[in-house]
């Protein structure tokens, strides 16, 4: 990808102005959202290198070896991440969009259906 003199370069691990978080412990991607917005990373590729640059190693090769990051868009490699942790994939429920979606399925059917 051709850089832009104006686009900020995404910053080395352990820089001054990289995102710090503990990688065992807290999940990167909040920290690396804005980054990619703000250095204007918008290849799923590229997304996918530079989050596994802020991991520790442990964990970058876990999640390295997940389905979607060799071949497949980031979006379908952070599901599949998320899918290998325990509980992640019940992080929708509770929520209100997830409380409005259940509405939803169930608009058309009446109280007193016995289905």
């Amino acid at each position: 990808m051709a850089e832009d003199s104006r686009t900020q370069k995404m910053p080395r691990p352990g820089a001054k102005e990289a995102p710090e978080f503990d990688t065992i412990k807290e999940d990167p991607r909040p920290y690396l959202k804005p980054l990619f917005d703000e250095c204007k990373i918008t290849d799923d590729n590229d997304k996918k290198k530079y989050t596994l640059r802020y991991l520790h190693e442990d964990v970058e090769e876990q999640w390295k070896y997940q389905e979607h990051y060799k071949e497949g868009t980031y979006s379908d490699w952070k599901k599949a991440i998320l899918r290998s942790y325990t509980g992640a994939a019940d992080e929708h429920r509770g929520t209100i969009a997830h409380l409005r979606r259940v509405m939803r399925n169930f608009a058309d059917s009446s109280i007193n259906d016995q289905q």
